[in-house]
């Protein structure tokens, strides 16, 4: 059994030196922030905070020292299209590790974004429930090209497609066994009602 110890990390300072001792210190699972498939989102929103890299390869860095990768994807950033998210979405596929996330983009009370949003006059949630990207209630940030329902439902459909394709599910029976399969399979029977989409 492998463990579930883990920790965050961003991609443009993982370390191949420093994996090994990860590993010997109980790390089996490392989260990397990948944000979007297209660099142009990516650089708008990090500003210039983040060196540009490869991150196939630095997911495969990762994986050759037998640590498992949660990748963690955001659809809905402001420079976003559905072009740009099907970008993010098959990179996702591409990457196939071995747990992913997937958030819509969500101006966070307190964060940059959030006061950005409300110097621009962008539809924010009137709840904390509008933040809670699970939620019924949830309700993401528009983009400059894409209402927030048409955000929502590409991020829905997205995780849907990552969960049931078959090279996910072929890869967590090889690293986890035929009953973690069955569970995901299980998991994705379960659809989210969403109040912007007329559930």
């Amino acid at each position: 059994m492998i463990s579930t110890s883990g920790t965050y990390a961003r991609v443009d300072t993982v370390r191949e030196d420093q994996l090994a001792l990860f590993k010997r210190a109980g790390v089996n699972w490392l989260a990397l922030g990948v944000e979007a498939g297209n660099q142009n989102v990516r650089q708008e929103v990090s500003k210039g905070s983040f060196r540009d890299v490869n991150i196939r390869d630095i997911c495969q860095t990762v994986r050759n020292a037998d640590i498992n990768v949660i990748s963690n994807f955001i659809f809905g950033f402001p420079d976003d299209t559905l072009e740009t998210m099907h970008e993010t979405l098959d990179l996702a596929l591409e990457l196939n590790t071995e747990m992913t996330n997937m958030y819509p983009c969500q101006a966070l009370p307190g964060s940059p974004m959030y006061y950005q949003a409300k110097r621009n006059g962008w539809a924010l949630p009137d709840s904390y429930e509008g933040y809670a990207f699970l939620s019924y209630e949830c309700q993401p940030l528009p983009t400059k090209h894409l209402s927030s329902a048409e955000v929502l439902a590409f991020r829905d459909k997205a995780w849907h497609t990552y969960f049931t394709n078959p090279d996910y599910l072929d890869l967590v029976e090889r690293r986890f066994g035929s009953d973690e399969r069955r569970n995901v399979e299980q998991m994705v029977t379960i659809k989210l009602k969403r109040k912007i989409l007329g559930d």
